[in-house]
């Protein structure tokens, strides 16, 4: 065999190998357990990381020079009902977004946050904010509605010693407050009046941990749902704290900014309904998925319906009966597991906001890639991009009903 068709071997032998990006990333994540771990317990933790790199450095030719060109986007072609046993969209490729319309929405063509410090948001207001951005030894910084820029200060070192020190804010849906988690607490700030307050950590979760819990807003925007791994926390904005009655199972459960809260639970295969402390609905579902929005009795998220190939999927809330579902050939699992795609909320009852960065582990680095925020009309089955960035975007929040 020459060596052309061994390198094609090698391709189709590795293709569904976890993909670069999570060996990136527990890479990463090495570097600094090494510094704040145990020698022993490093040494394991660098030896299964060279491993798994091992294979996609043979395969990429020993260097980028010998990488190949990217393959152009494949065409699609409709997916059948034997196939997923649904009827869905046809099979979508994330790479013709560079092609798709522009969606109309208060966001700019591209966005990035400006190199210098803009002002800070306490002393100079926003009318509401659209988007915040993190960046790691940067203040938080947020993108108006009115199209500027304005920072939160004192947060660029308010992670500290976790395996990634970079901040996890979360809009409320309207934009007008911004919360994440910190070291000291949850800080919550409102970007239309300039105040700001911290929630204290309630003694049972308080000590150091290893990464910092995501937050989200519960409806009414009085109260933040803390992501623990110890299990969910509700820290009210009068200074109430209390355990969250859901389920501590992953993934998280996920609240409509109107009405209730939801979780998908893998383990019994249930798509639950919270009203308050209680349990009042539950339905069975078959399909799988992670990173979910819910609203307008729909649920969103990355997954699944049968087969191997995953994208953005709509539920019905009422009975898991699949309304839309975009397929993506996802063999290097780039979009599900590896988390460049992401349905993050509904613009309307039609509309879902996704976002997403067109990727190949085949033939480009990590970085090189753009993310898009993206209207999916789901009943049309239409992609419309609404704004692009650098890999700096994978991170934000976005403020759902300030987008338009």
């Amino acid at each position: 065999m020459n060596e052309t068709g061994l390198s094609e071997l090698l391709h189709d032998a590795t293709e569904d190998l976890p993909a670069r990006d999570l060996v990136a990333s527990a890479w990463a994540q090495g570097r600094v357990v090494r510094r704040r771990r145990r020698a022993g317990v490093v040494a394991g933790v660098v030896a299964l990381v060279a491993t798994a790199v091992a294979v996609p450095m043979v395969v990429a030719g020993g260097g980028s020079s010998g990488r190949p060109e990217p393959a152009p986007p494949a065409a699609t072609s409709p997916s059948t009902e034997d196939e997923v046993g649904v009827a869905t969209l046809p099979v979508w490729d994330p790479f013709t977004l560079a092609d798709a319309p522009r969606g109309e929405s208060v966001l700019p063509e591209v966005v990035a946050p400006p190199e210098r410090l803009p002002p800070d948001v306490l002393d100079n207001p926003l009318p509401a904010a659209v988007l915040a951005w993190p960046e790691e030894g940067r203040d938080l910084m947020l993108l108006g509605t009115d199209g500027e820029w304005r920072c939160v200060p004192g947060t660029a070192d308010a992670v500290t010693g976790t395996l990634d020190d970079v901040l996890r804010p979360s809009l409320s849906s309207d934009g007008h407050r911004v919360a994440m988690a910190t070291n000291d607490g949850v800080l919550v700030v409102d970007v239309t009046e300039g105040t700001q307050q911290l929630l204290p950590w309630p003694d049972e979760i308080a000590a150091p941990s290893d990464t910092i819990p995501d937050v989200a807003w519960m409806p009414g925007e009085q109260t933040v749902l803390v992501h623990h791994w110890k299990g969910g926390w509700l820290l009210g904005l009068d200074g109430s704290a209390a355990p969250a009655p859901y389920d501590a199972a992953y993934p998280p459960p996920f609240v409509d900014p109107d009405g209730p809260v939801r979780q998908h639970l893998f383990d019994d295969r249930l798509l639950v309904e919270w009203d308050g402390d209680r349990r009042v609905d539950e339905v069975p579902t078959d399909w799988w998925g992670e990173r979910y929005a819910t609203r307008f009795g729909l649920v969103g998220f990355t997954g699944a319906v049968g087969g191997r190939r995953a994208g953005p999927v709509v539920v019905s809330a009422d009975d898991a009966r699949v309304v839309a579902y975009a397929p993506t050939r996802d063999r290097a699992s780039v979009y599900s597991d590896n988390g460049y795609l992401s349905v993050i909320g509904f613009l309307d009852p039609s509309t879902a906001l996704i976002k997403v960065a067109p990727m190949s582990f085949r033939t480009m680095d990590l970085g090189e890639e753009t993310w898009h925020l993206v209207a999916w009309d789901f009943e049309s089955g239409e992609f419309s991009t609404l704004t692009q960035g650098a890999t700096g975007m994978r991170r934000i929040s976005v403020a759902v009903d300030a987008v338009r």
